[in-house]
């Protein structure tokens, strides 16, 4: 299930910011009014700031060591967040081993409703998407002009992708899982209300799935124990073809060969036209 939650973050720096006093202000030219990224009617409550959320660790790994997350929302005490997803649409990408017939039709049918969006885009006039160069730079700009750079978030959009047999080696024990192609998505949903009801942040300990669990999935999506015991034999066979990468690797002979590689890639780009010299006057002005 991919959601886009990137309001965390700002949450959590709105968060830990300092207090002011409430003494009044002599001066009241000089006040301020701050506006949050929600609706000035929010009643969703958050939670009070903790040690992680105003370190400098914020959300990464070792946060995650002590078995706990930056979690700065307030959420319900039986969240059931499953209530208020609501199915949009559904997308389906065919395989190879369907219908030859069928995907001809499909790919006959696409390319007849690209051409008109195609032949549209080609009479548009192309340019960057970079911001053009200005003689003043971002910090020397006025405070007015700076208070109007916001980031403002709004809904949450889900979606829930099917669980399939996979081919990553790093897996521990037994089949690896990987996302399909397939998902459905849902109506979105306020950022606010999102919070407020899906449960707590797991922790990684929580994320990780054991030999056990990836097998149940695999087989509630339809995987035979024949299918099983292929994923499991490449996966050993990768492990052994890297295993063997590495051992060869400490011998100076590769050391040798790798910095002579890099030598001669060196002295190709000196002397002949690669494709950074030739689009170099798209990024220089």
């Amino acid at each position: 299930m991919t959601i886009h939650l990137f309001h965390h973050k700002q949450i959590c720096k709105e968060a830990a910011k300092p207090t002011v006093n409430d003494a009044p202000d002599p001066d009241p030219s000089n006040r301020t009014s701050i506006t949050s990224s929600s609706d000035e009617d929010d009643d969703f409550p958050h939670a009070k700031e903790t040690f992680f959320h105003t370190s400098r660790i914020k959300d990464s790994i070792a946060v995650q060591k002590h078995h706990g997350t930056n979690d700065c929302e307030v959420h319900e005490e039986n969240p059931h967040l499953q209530d208020f997803m609501i199915p949009h649409h559904s997308v389906h990408v065919r395989r190879l081993d369907e219908e030859e017939e069928a995907a001809v039709t499909v790919t006959i049918a696409e390319t007849a409703a690209e051409q008109p969006v195609n032949a549209a885009a080609a009479a548009t006039t192309r340019r960057s998407c970079l911001r053009p160069e200005t003689k003043t730079s971002y910090y020397n700009r006025p405070k007015t002009e700076k208070s109007k750079r916001r980031i403002h978030f709004g809904d949450v959009f889900v979606r829930d992708y099917e669980m399939i047999l996979g081919d990553n080696p790093c897996v521990t024990y037994g089949p690896p899982v990987t996302l399909d192609w397939d998902y459905v998505e849902f109506n979105p949903l306020p950022v606010d209300e999102y919070e407020f009801h899906h449960p707590p942040r797991r922790t990684i300990r929580e994320m990780g799935m054991n030999y056990y669990r990836r097998k149940e999935l695999l087989t509630l999506a339809g995987h035979s124990e024949e299918e099983l015991k292929m994923a499991k034999k490449e996966v050993k066979k990768c492990k052994s073809n890297r295993y063997m990468t590495r051992q060869l690797a400490s011998y100076p002979v590769v050391k040798m060969q790798a910095t002579i590689e890099s030598a001669l890639r060196k002295c190709r780009r000196l002397l002949k036209d690669d494709h950074w010299k030739t689009e170099r006057h798209l990024f220089v002005q």
